[in-house]
């Protein structure tokens, strides 16, 4: 989690700039994928531990957050949303 974020302060991004951003872009992908209802694994939005994971991770990295929305979540969120009322 540490290193999704950058490290404390930032620290991390002089250095790694470009392998976070892909990190970021490779989980963003892998949300984007279409959730289906014939797969045996769950979806990583849905799933217990990843979840929870990402929702962190968009709390405490706005680029992450902005990479996600723009790669998987965009006009997609009534999907998403559907029986959350």
């Amino acid at each position: 989690m540490q290193v999704a974020t950058g490290g404390s302060e930032g620290i991390l991004h002089p250095t790694l700039d470009d392998k976070i951003n892909s990190l970021h872009k490779a989980i963003a992908s892998l949300a984007a994928v279409p959730k289906s209802e014939d797969s045996q694994e769950e979806h990583v939005l849905e799933n217990f531990f990843s979840n929870r994971t990402i929702r962190k991770l968009i709390l405490d990295c706005p680029d992450f957050a902005s990479i996600l929305w723009k790669e998987a979540l965009k006009g997609k969120c009534e999907l998403w949303a559907h029986g959350h009322r």
